[in-house]
This record gives C-alpha cells, structure tokens and sequence, in this order.
C-alpha cells in the first residue's frame, strides 16, 4: 500500500509504535461521523445520494432507510415549494449555492427548525448538473428564542400604541372641556367685572393654564419615550423667539417679586436655522422653573457664541444660561433635577409643585437638537443651569418681508358638536369681525357647504354621524368635478404627534389645536382667505384688484438696491415660463414628485418679490406634489398660472416706471 501511496508510507513510517496510522479516506470518514452538522448529497432530482450519521441524531431515521428518498418527503408541507423555488435558480445555474430555513420531519411527528446551504454540482463537460451537496444545522432553538423576542417586540409595540391612542383620547376629553374654561373666562374678563370677580377669574385663568400645563408637559414626554419626535429646521429670528420664550413669564415673575431680565451678546447672528419651538420648550422650561420655585429673588437668562459668520461649515454654538439666586443643594441634588417625575423635594408643598417631568423634558430634546444640558457646579449663590446648541446659519441674503394686510369680515362655516366650544368659536369668529354658521356634525357642514357660499371651514375632528375627516374627504370629493377650493382648518384638541399630518393627507389646508389661540386662528384664516379671494378675483372677475406684488418691500428686501431688484424680476420673467412648464408637464405625466420640486424653488422666487398671494399658492401646489395628490396639484396650477400672469404684468409695467433704465 505504501508503494501506492507515498504520504501514507511516511506517516506509517514516522508513527508512535502500537499507533494505528489510517487513510485520508479513513479520516474523512471518522470526521464526517463526528460532525453535529448533516452533511447531504443529492443527485439532479433530489434524491439522497448520502447522509452523515448526524441525520440520524436530528430526525430519528437511519441513514439506510433515508437514503433513496426525495428529500422532500421529509419537509414540512408548507415549505416544499419554497424549497423548490430556492432549487430551481441552481439546476438553471442562475447561481451556484443557496441558503434557506426549512422544518425537517422526525420519526416522531415533530417538526425541527433547519439551517440549509446548498452548492449544486456540475459535470466538467457540458455543466449538466449532477446533484447537489450541502449542510444542515438544527437552529429549532434559535427559532424558538427569535419567536419570543418577535411576540415581545410585537406586544411592547400593542403597548406603545395602546399608550398613545389612550393618550390622543385623553388629550381630546381633557383638552376639549379646557379649551372651553379658558376661553369662557377670557370672554368674561373681558367685560366689565368689580375688583374681586376679576381677581377669582384669573385664578380660574391661571390654574386651568396649569393644567393644561400640565398636560402637554405629559403628552411630549411621551411622545419623547416613543421617538415620536421631529426636529424641524427652519429659518428663525434668535432674539424674537427669546423674548416670545421669556415674555409670557415676566407677571408670573411680578406675581413673585422677582426680577426677570435677559442679556444677548450683540455680534450673535440675528438669523439661525434650527427648531424654535423645541428652543422654546426648554427655555420655558429652565426659566420656568427658577420663576416657578424662587420667591423675591433674580433670575437671569444670558445668551452668548461665537460670532461664526467665518465658520466654513457655515454653523454656530449659541449657549444659554438660566442663572438665579434661589436654593443651592449638592451636586447629587443637583444632578436628581435632571430625572423624570423629580419634584425638587419629597414634601408636597404647593411651592414645589408641577408635574414632575422635571428637567429631562430638556435633556431629551437638547440630544435631539445635538446639544447638552448641565449644571454649574461653579455658581455657588443659587443656580445655574447652561445648555448650548449648534445651529446651522442661514445663507447671507435679506429675508423678504412678508406684508400683512387687515383681514376683511369673512363668512365661516364652523363644524362643531361641543356645544359650549360653539358659543366659544362664535364669539371668537365675532370679535374678528367674521359672520359664522354653526353646524353639528361633518354630515350638516357638507350640506351647508352645499346650500351655500362661505370663505371657510373651521372643522372639528370627532364628531358624531360624520367627522371631520370624512366630510374633509367629501367636500375634496366632490370639487373635483364642480370645481373650486374652499380653505378647511381642523379645530381639534389631538394633540399628538402625527395627527397634523392625518388632518393635511384628508385634504384640509391648516390645523389649529385646541384651546384655541386667537393669533393663531386669525392668520390661518387671514393666510388661507386671502388666497381664495385674489384668486377668484382674478379669473372671475373683471373688477380692479390689489397688486400682487409689494414694491416697497421688495425694494427694501433687496436692501434699496434697485439694480439689484430689477435684476431679480428679470430673472423673474426669464425662467417662470420654463419652470410651469415643468410643472404642468410632470402633473400630466402624475410625477408628483418633480412638480413639488419646481414649485417649491417657484415659491422662493415669490417670495423674493414680496408676492404673498401668488407664493402661498405655490405653496399648496407644493403641498399637494409632497402628498402625492396630482389632482389636487393640477387644481392649486390653475390657480396658480392666472395669478402668475398678473404678476407679469406687474412686474413689465414696473419695469417700464419705476426701474426704467435711465
């Protein structure tokens, strides 16, 4: 044997003595017997050509009486065709191996969980498959674990939305009944009341503004656990969003004889791009609390940075501090602060009281923002809380001025089931100086709207017999083919994240929550409004109507430059034809996409003449290419083209007059 083969006669040669020295094929043997793992062959229809004893160890058949036999016989019926599929692409020779996970029948009925690779095996000549080889490992444990961690995920998911459903029920039960407290009491604070009914009417203001507090503080701490959070980036003015941050705390202050003042570093960019209203969050809630906590005392909030015009990542590190005068407490104390549910201390005085949120509302929302939160161990009289967060700097041009106009009487319709928030709403609409009609339900406002002619819907989200989504989603219906486009603004005490966007995709144009906020209401029906009306205007009726476009604005949005100006409605009248052209052609070929793209660099264009109407219907032809709603989008571009062609005339007939090339 030796003389056949020579590596076999020097392992016997250099052997221990009594050592039994084996051929590879032996060793091959004894190692195919010891695996764990099946080791398989097939030939070209699947037949077992060989097993390893492994299988035996698996499924409880022998190797002898396996052999011969369609693998299939021993797959768990539901998984044949897909082990069929996953065989096929080899004998094509669309690709050489594959792996996939099948249930193996064992002598006892059961059913293991397997883990196959599978090579196919190809003659030299011609590559006419031979079979196949491959191994199976037993994974019905790893199965059984990856199932219990499915149903976990699956059951903290059931949670998670049992949680907030609960939660959008909640905020609405308790919302609505707030919404009609606080603005009963600001109606009748505002008659005339004798000195002691005005003092117990702002208590009642005051506490029902706590709680409501107290309720949006809840909402978005969980809404912060879930993730549901978005940070927005927009363009905001730094020293308008302090003040709006810190004003609305000065009586609160008085009312403790504190002194609240603010101090911002002069160089600091006036513009940044980042989120204001989770700014807003935190500064109300740092400042709120030393306003809250401190009786006869000073709270100080400064805001400083690093002038970083010359920064070539074009951002900026603005820090603030919240420093007051009050109580100190150890570093431990001092680092509790920042644990949910932390009440300042264990009593329950009424001068530690709030919701216990503490000041991980802040923490949570700086690390969305990328920023941080600490205590200064530093200040040893009182405290002072820092937090610092990186903006991104707005590109060095003039921001257009955007113009308001005084909002003539409108006719709102007005869809609401609650019958004191109707008196609210009705005495709301009246003080702006608007008609309103009041309905019940979604079924009663689609048949006014019907019956008659209004500038507005305010509609209610829950009501009974139709809601505010389906008489949406009827109203939208039935434009289509009568034509026309009535602004529709949901009025709704859902407060959680993702209901704005449930309201916008029905078809309505803005979202207000409740308790309503006066400002807030009268712009989205100011802004909606106005662009109803120039529009009818301009392609129903031949009487004279305002300019689109604000001159002076412009004028002063393009710094005096008139050079400059009258370059920009060059450019203008230069590259609009070609880009609503790309618009309409994208809409006809339903590329909603494309269509949001144009109208959304058409917008800034508008914006840079000071066209307000014009813009906020490029606006809502791009809201409606980012919804994917085509019909909609070719609706807002009729509108739109008409608006635009005025805006033509304007511009050339400027361009005649007051920028007429000397």
């Amino acid at each position: 044997m030796s003389s056949e083969n020579p590596a076999l006669a020097e392992r016997q040669r250099t052997a221990l003595p009594n050592q039994v020295v084996t051929p590879p094929q032996e060793d091959a043997g004894i190692l195919l017997n010891h695996l764990n793992e099946v080791v398989f062959q097939t030939d070209c229809s699947g037949r077992w050509l060989f097993l390893n004893p492994a299988w035996s160890r698996l499924t409880g058949y022998t190797v002898e009486e396996s052999v011969g036999h369609i693998y299939t016989d021993f797959v768990h019926p539901e998984d044949r065709q897909r082990s069929l599929d996953e065989f096929l692409p080899l004998i094509r020779r669309e690709r050489e191996s594959a792996r996939l996970r099948l249930r193996v029948m064992t002598r006892g009925g059961e059913f293991k969980w397997t883990s196959i690779y599978l090579k196919a095996l190809f003659r030299s000549e011609g590559g006419k498959l031979e079979g196949a080889v491959g191994t199976m490992d037993d994974i019905t444990e790893l199965m059984a674990a990856e199932r219990v961690m499915r149903e976990a995920k699956e059951r903290a998911e059931l949670a998670d939305r049992t949680k907030s459903e609960f939660l959008a029920t909640m905020s609405h039960e308790l919302r609505t009944p707030m919404n009609a407290i606080i603005g009963l009491t600001d109606l009748v604070m505002a008659t005339s009341l004798e000195g002691e009914q005005m003092k117990h009417l702002k208590m009642v203001r005051s506490s029902a503004g706590s709680l409501l507090e107290i309720i949006e503080e809840i909402l978005l701490f969980s809404n912060l656990e879930a993730g549901r959070i978005r940070v927005d980036r927009v363009r905001f003015d730094l020293r308008e969003v302090l003040g709006q941050s810190l004003a609305p705390l000065l009586f609160q202050a008085m009312e403790n004889r504190l002194e609240l003042n603010w101090r911002v570093q002069p160089d600091l960019p006036p513009f940044v791009i980042g989120d204001p209203l989770r700014l807003k969050q935190v500064l109300h809630q740092l400042v709120g609390n030393a306003v809250r906590f401190l009786k006869d005392g000073v709270v100080v909030v400064e805001v400083s940075g690093t002038k970083s015009t010359d920064d070539p990542e074009g951002k900026t590190c603005i820090q603030f501090a919240v420093t007051d005068n009050g109580c100190q407490g150890s570093g431990e104390y001092r680092r509790s602060l920042m644990a949910a549910f932390h009440r300042g201390d264990g009593n329950t005085s009424r001068r530690q009281s709030g919701s216990g949120v503490g000041l991980v509302l802040s923490v949570r929302i700086l690390e969305l923002m990328s920023g941080k939160v600490w205590f200064d161990d530093a200040c040893r009289e009182g405290a002072r809380f820092q937090f610092e967060v990186v903006f991104d700097l707005p590109a060095p041009e003039k921001p257009a001025l955007s113009s308001a106009t005084n909002p003539a009487s409108r006719k709102i319709l007005v869809a609401e089931d609650n019958t004191v928030n109707q008196h609210l709403i009705r005495h709301i609409l009246l003080k702006m100086g608007h008609v309103p009609k009041i309905v019940a339900n979604g079924r009663l406002c689609v048949e006014a709207w019907q019956a008659e002619e209004f500038d507005a819907i305010l509609m209610d989200v829950q009501m009974p017999e139709m809601s505010g989504l389906e008489a949406t989603v009827a109203i939208r219906q039935m434009e289509k083919s009568k034509g026309g486009h009535i602004p529709i603004i949901a009025v709704t005490a859902n407060a959680v994240l993702g209901d704005r966007d449930i309201c916008l995709n029905s078809g309505m144009d803005d979202y207000v929550t409740k308790p309503i906020k006066n400002q807030l209401l009268e712009d989205a029906i100011t802004r909606l409004t106005s662009v109803s009306r120039v529009t009818k205007a301009a392609t129903a009726s031949p009487m004279p109507v305002e300019p689109l476009m604000n001159f002076d604005r412009a004028l002063e949005g393009a710094d005096q430059d008139e050079e400059l100006l009258r370059s920009l409605m060059e450019l203008f009248l230069t590259r609009t034809p070609d880009c609503l052209a790309k618009i309409e052609k994208a809409l006809e070929a339903d590329d909603a996409s494309t269509a949001m793209l144009q109208a959304h660099s058409l917008k800034g264009s508008l914006r840079m003449l000071c066209a307000n109407t014009a813009e906020d219907l490029a606006f809502r032809l791009e809201r409606s290419g980012r919804l994917r709603d085509v019909a909609e989008a070719k609706a807002a571009l009729r509108e739109l083209k008409p608006a635009v062609a005025r805006l033509y005339e304007e511009i050339t007939q400027v361009l005649k007059s007051k920028l007429a090339v000397q």
